[in-house]
């Protein structure tokens, strides 16, 4: 799915709520030692964070951000999964490392004639 895509149904089993999910997973391999650690810092139960994981939930915005002012992370990140430079230094290092598509290539100032025409 881009990354850049708004449009989503949020339903449960959607294609957008199981990347979030996979996001949401991807950070806590990085800054957590487990699901129940993870889950007790932002305030839910282990059983929801792991719904939230699956795909099978969706990250509720309260959660969302409670995660964001814990880990430094972005609401872009979890939900359109832009790891940019407001995100804390040492989690965009651990993410990019463990995950480089999370990375996007910068693009060529204008004046640099581009290879597709």
């Amino acid at each position: 799915m881009p990354r850049d895509s708004y449009r989503h149904d949020g339903a449960a089993g959607s294609a957008w709520v199981a990347a979030v999910g996979q996001r949401l997973r991807w950070l806590r391999e990085v800054v957590a030692d487990n699901q129940s650690q993870a889950a007790r810092l932002i305030g839910v139960d282990q059983s929801t964070f792991s719904g939230y994981e699956a795909g099978d939930r969706l990250l509720s915005i309260q959660a969302a951000m409670r995660a964001c002012a814990i880990w430094g992370v972005t609401l872009d990140y979890l939900y359109r999964g832009l790891l940019d430079s407001r995100v804390r230094h040492d989690v965009a290092i651990r993410l990019a490392a463990a995950h480089p598509e999370l990375v996007e290539a910068p693009e060529p100032p204008p004046w640099v004639p581009r290879a597709d025409g």
